[in-house]
């Protein structure tokens, strides 16, 4: 009988040995094991991820969140002269604003001159963007989109992607990868991505009060 990839367990010789009506008793025994498994294990997995997922999601609901990073004034002043310096790779352009939160960077995009900006945010603050794009009377051009990066539908493909996915030691926001999603499904060939690139630096350091903390090997 032909090898199953349903029995990886079985050697050559045993599966070989085993007659047809056995062999194929043994086969559907194992593959609906093999299932139920699969589907189990799957079923799991999606449940944690769902709940790792709405838990990320539900911390940046809180406006006091999006007020703490507004506030930082180095940070949002740098986002916006990067914006408006680069206002000749923005000007008549359709821009795609990754994880928009309030809609910030969808405002200084705007300012930049651009034609159309499609701010994508899955969390509840997409209610707060709406009405921040409605009191800067920039809803002609700003369409806030309530949803996942991943499972958005845009009209067409976009020629400039913002996103403000750093968050502390660069990665820790998790936001990299659905910014690298966009870029992958929507951003047309030479395309312009802010930020475009990101250095980080790291150097051990011994801090005597924080090393009774940490386990002794």
């Amino acid at each position: 009988p032909r090898k199953d990839p349903y029995v990886p367990c079985l050697g050559q010789e045993f599966s070989s040995g085993l007659g047809n009506v056995v062999f194929r008793q043994v086969n559907y025994m194992l593959r609906s094991r093999c299932e139920k498994m699969s589907h189990a294990e799957k079923r799991l997995k999606l449940d944690h991820e769902t709940q790792q997922e709405s838990l990320y999601f539900d911390s940046y609901t809180d406006v006091s969140v999006h007020e703490e990073m507004i506030g930082d004034r180095v940070r949002t002043n740098t986002y916006r002269m990067a914006i408006l310096k680069n206002s000749e790779s923005i000007r008549g352009k359709v821009v795609l604003d990754v994880g928009a939160g309030t809609g910030i960077l969808s405002v200084f995009c705007v300012q930049a001159g651009a034609k159309k900006v499609y701010a994508v945010e899955a969390c509840s603050i997409a209610e707060q963007a709406v009405r921040i794009v409605k009191q800067n009377r920039m809803e002609d051009r700003i369409e806030v989109i309530r949803g996942m990066v991943e499972t958005v539908q845009l009209p067409d493909k976009v020629d400039v992607i913002v996103s403000e996915w750093m968050g502390y030691a660069l990665l820790q926001e998790s936001m990299l990868n659905s910014v690298l999603y966009a870029r992958d499904k929507w951003l047309r060939p030479g395309g312009v991505m802010l930020p475009s690139t990101a250095e980080l630096y790291i150097t051990p350091l011994c801090f005597c009060g924080v090393k009774p903390l940490l386990p002794v090997p």
